[in-house]
C-alpha cells in the first residue's frame, strides 16, 4: 500500500509560516555559507603545512567544488526519486562522512585524504543547495524572489564573518540573489534540473583558482587576479541581454 503524500500549495501557507519557512531556509544558507568560506581558509595552512606551490594549494577549492559539477545533475534525481525531505538528511550525512574522513587524514598528515573529505563534504552541499534555492523562488511573489535570496543571503555571509568575511564575496552574493529568478523563470516542471544546472556552475570555484595558482606561480599573486576579467564580462552580458535568452535554435543550411 502507497503512503499517501499530501500536497501543499505554497500560496495557501500564512504569513506566519512563511516566516518560519524563511528562518529555517536562512538556517541552511547559514550552514552552507560556513563550510564554503571554511574551505577557504585551510588552503594557505595546507601550503604550509604540506609545502605547496600555489597551484597545489587550490587542490582545495577544486576537490570541493568540482562535486557541485559532478553530482548536481545526479542529485536532481536523487530529489526526485526520494523527495527533498529525505534528500536533504542524505546530504546532512554525506557531509558527516566527509568530516570523519578528516580524521584519519590528520592523523596521517596525508593530504589526498583531505582533498576525499573535502569532495565529500561538496557532494552534499551539492544536494543539499539543489534542494534549498528552488523552495526559495517559490516561497512568496516570483517577483520579490531576489529580494528573499538576498535576505537569506545575509545568513551565508554571517558564517563568512565567522570564516571570515569578505567583501568580493558579499559582491558575487548579491549577483547570485538575481541570477537564480530570472534563470529558473517559467522552467515549470524543469525547475529541479534548471536549479542542478545552475549548481553545477560553482564548479568554477574548482577550476579558476586552479587557473589562479598556475598563473601565481609563473607571474605572481597579483597578476594572476586577471583571470577574473572575462568571468565579469560574462556576468554583464547576461544582466543586459543573456537572461532575456529562452531558447537557443540553430538554422538549417543547405549545402
Amino acid at each position: 500500500m502507497k503512503k499517501q503524500i499530501t500536497v501543499v500549495n505554497v500560496g495557501s501557507l500564512s504569513r506566519r509560516d512563511t516566516i518560519i519557512s524563511l528562518f529555517i531556509l536562512g538556517l541552511l544558507f547559514f550552514i552552507i555559507g560556513f563550510v564554503s568560506w571554511v574551505n577557504a581558509i585551510l588552503i594557505p595552512y595546507f601550503k604550509i603545512a604540506c609545502e605547496l606551490t600555489n597551484f597545489q594549494s587550490y587542490l582545495v577549492a577544486f576537490a570541493f567544488y568540482i562535486s557541485y559539477l559532478i553530482m548536481s545533475v545526479p542529485s536532481s534525481y536523487l530529489l526526485k526519486s526520494v523527495g527533498f525531505k529525505k534528500g536533504m538528511m542524505i546530504a546532512f550525512w554525506i557531509m558527516a562522512l566527509g568530516a570523519f574522513i578528516f580524521v584519519p587524514a590528520a592523523l596521517t598528515r596525508t593530504y589526498e585524504i583531505f582533498l576525499i573529505g573535502l569532495f565529500s563534504f561538496g557532494t552534499g552541499l551539492a544536494i543539499l543547495q539543489t534542494a534549498v534555492n528552488p523552495y526559495i523562488t517559490i516561497l512568496g511573489p516570483k517577483e520579490r524572489a531576489a529580494q528573499r535570496i538576498s535576505m537569506l543571503g545575509i545568513g551565508n555571509k554571517a558564517a563568512g564573518i565567522l570564516a571570515p568575511w569578505s567583501t568580493i564575496g558579499l559582491v558575487n552574493s548579491l549577483v547570485w540573489a538575481g541570477i537564480w529568478p530570472l534563470a529558473l523563470e517559467g522552467l515549470g516542471r524543469f525547475t529541479n534540473l534548471g536549479a542542478s544546472i545552475l549548481i553545477m556552475g560553482l564548479c568554477g570555484n574548482a577550476i579558476l583558482p586552479l587557473l589562479y595558482g598556475y598563473l601565481a606561480d609563473i607571474y605572481n599573486v597579483r597578476n594572476a587576479y586577471w583571470v577574473l576579467f572575462p568571468c565579469y564580462l560574462y556576468l554583464l552580458f547576461y544582466a543586459i541581454y543573456g537572461h532575456r535568452i529562452k531558447r537557443w535554435t540553430f538554422s538549417k543550411y543547405n549545402f
